[in-house]
């Protein structure tokens, strides 16, 4: 069993909140035909909700490319959450690296907005993490 103390519940707290504020950052610009930046945070969204629960399992990560893989591997390639969900993280990274880094690159309305939705979708979720608490064996000791 890992070891859940009040530092990682203070993590996971910020990851959440984090997760909820990009997610908020994200429907306001893209509300406002700012379509690129919209996908940005919606995408930072959905990393910090997989950041949460990796969490949970004892893994912190430092590079969203590993954050991904470790979301696959110990999520939904042991059935837990449906391959959709990697497979719309898979997505959200595609168009984010597209609106990050290539000069001049258009996103348009129905692409932000799918990512948008994806974005809720992780939030979705995980809310049932902000009760989370990690039972301890007092046989441990």
């Amino acid at each position: 069993m890992i070891e859940f103390g009040e530092t990682e519940r203070m993590y996971l707290r910020n990851y959440l909140k984090d997760g909820e504020r990009h997610l908020e950052a994200a429907a306001v610009l893209f509300d406002n035909g700012f379509y690129d930046y919209s996908v940005k945070e919606a995408y930072e969204s959905m990393l910090w909700n997989v950041d949460a629960l990796l969490l949970t399992v004892g893994i912190k990560t430092y590079k969203s490319s590993t954050a991904i893989a470790w979301f696959g591997k110990k999520f939904v390639n042991e059935g837990i959450y449906p391959p959709e969900f990697y497979e719309h993280l898979l997505l959200s990274y595609s168009v984010y690296r597209i609106a990050d880094s290539e000069f001049g690159a258009t996103i348009i309305k129905d692409e932000a907005g799918s990512i948008l939705d994806y974005a809720r979708e992780f939030r979705d979720m995980v809310s049932y993490l902000k009760d989370f608490k990690v039972e301890t064996n007092a046989d441990d000791d």
